[in-house]
């Protein structure tokens, strides 16, 4: 028991800055730089769960926070991609332009290529080396790790870069590698949604069949009387024509 107390008041210690190891106490978690890279991982809904609120008017602060942030979070995501998407049409058409001999499925298949190189090698391996660099006990398979438990929201938060008190630029390294969580995001997403718009890769047109008995008395029930699909109307006409 008093074992199991003593790693309470240790986590509540940690909590509050005060480290076990190092012998290194600081005065709050929350600095410019810990605040921006929190709010970032609540946003972009990752949450590692290493640093959180302790008081109640903190919570329901964050609670809020979150109600409102995370959807505005995502629908500026949204359209950062669909101006990202637009630029990538035309580097398409490029393509297409310098090679008129392939189909548009071979186009199609090389633009995605090159885009997932580029995200691979600018937003995964380049990163992961950089976080090897900065952070004293992470291998190159551990930041590559990160990286992908990160950008795809997972956010296990057994590796949270910025974490070491006596780290320089601690601050600056938080605020960059939160920027480093929004861009990667966003690559990650505009790519899935470049693989979505070729049909054969889009795994949906493979379980979603197209709607059979249109014509079914349900059917035209729900169906608006101005819509081109209600039939009903000219069923009718054409019941008093012949009556």
């Amino acid at each position: 028991m008093e074992l199991e107390q003593f790693l309470v008041d240790v986590v509540e210690a940690t909590g509050q800055g005060i480290f076990v190891t190092n012998n290194v106490t600081i005065r709050s978690h929350w600095n410019f730089g810990q605040s921006f890279f929190f709010v970032g991982t609540l946003l972009t809904t990752i949450g590692y769960g290493h640093t959180y609120p302790l008081s109640v008017i903190g919570k329901v602060f964050t609670v809020f926070y979150c109600i409102v942030g995370v959807p505005l979070t995502f629908l500026t995501i949204s359209v950062l991609i669909n101006q990202m998407l637009c630029r990538l049409w035309r580097f398409k058409d490029w393509l297409k332009e310098k090679m008129p001999s392939y189909k548009e499925l071979h186009v199609q298949l090389i633009h995605l290529a090159i885009l997932t190189v580029l995200l691979v090698v600018f937003i995964f391996l380049i990163p992961a080396g950089i976080f090897m660099t900065l952070e004293d006990h992470w291998q190159y398979f551990d930041s590559i790790y990160y990286c992908v438990i990160s950008l795809t929201t997972i956010g296990l938060g057994d590796f949270v870069p910025g974490e070491d008190p006596t780290q320089s630029y601690r601050e600056v390294y938080n605020v960059a590698t939160t920027f480093y969580l929004y861009i990667g995001i966003i690559s990650l997403m505009t790519v899935v949604a470049v693989v979505n718009s070729i049909p054969e890769l889009n795994m949906s047109t493979y379980f979603l069949t197209p709607e059979k008995n249109s014509d079914t008395p349900e059917t035209q029930r729900l169906t608006p009387p101005n819509s081109p699909n209600n039939n009903t109307t000219s069923y009718s006409a054409t019941a008093t024509e012949e009556y």
